[in-house]
């Protein structure tokens, strides 16, 4: 799928639509069509814009993302810490998972981390800046 120059992207109001799913969960599967969290809305937010077409919907952006190799972080939650969540949190859903997944504990999740990974490995990433409390920090600095 041929992605537009950085120059040329552009996403009016209609990606943001298409981009977003309502259905929030803390731990969204990539890709997933029922669920989506924060940093997946951004992931697609942006393989939307690179997108040709000007109303892409979310499937052609996760396309993209997989056909340029986007490669999200995996997060092991231990047994007690899935059984409480799965209890007691609203808005974290364990059944967006493969049941296999579910049983290692380990679940893939779009991060920060994992889409400036892939900015950086699309060569995107010109410049990263941090704010703390209001205040410019050195990226990555504690």
């Amino acid at each position: 799928m041929p992605a537009r120059p950085a120059s040329e992207w552009r996403c009016a109001q209609s990606c943001t639509r298409v981009a977003h799913e309502a259905r929030y969960n803390l731990i969204a599967r990539p890709g997933s069509s029922r669920y989506q969290n924060s940093t997946a809305f951004i992931a697609e937010l942006i393989a939307a814009a690179q997108l040709p077409q000007d109303s892409p919907n979310r499937a052609q952006a996760q396309a993209m993302l997989a056909a340029q190799g986007f490669a999200p972080d995996v997060l092991h939650i231990p047994y007690a810490k899935r059984v409480l969540g799965g209890l007691f949190a609203a808005n974290i859903v364990f059944t967006d998972h493969s049941l296999a997944t579910r049983l290692e504990g380990r679940y893939p999740v779009v991060t920060v981390r994992a889409i400036k990974a892939h900015l950086r490995a699309l060569d995107l990433i010109l410049a990263q800046r941090e704010f703390r409390g209001g205040e410019a920090v050195e990226p990555g600095a504690l």
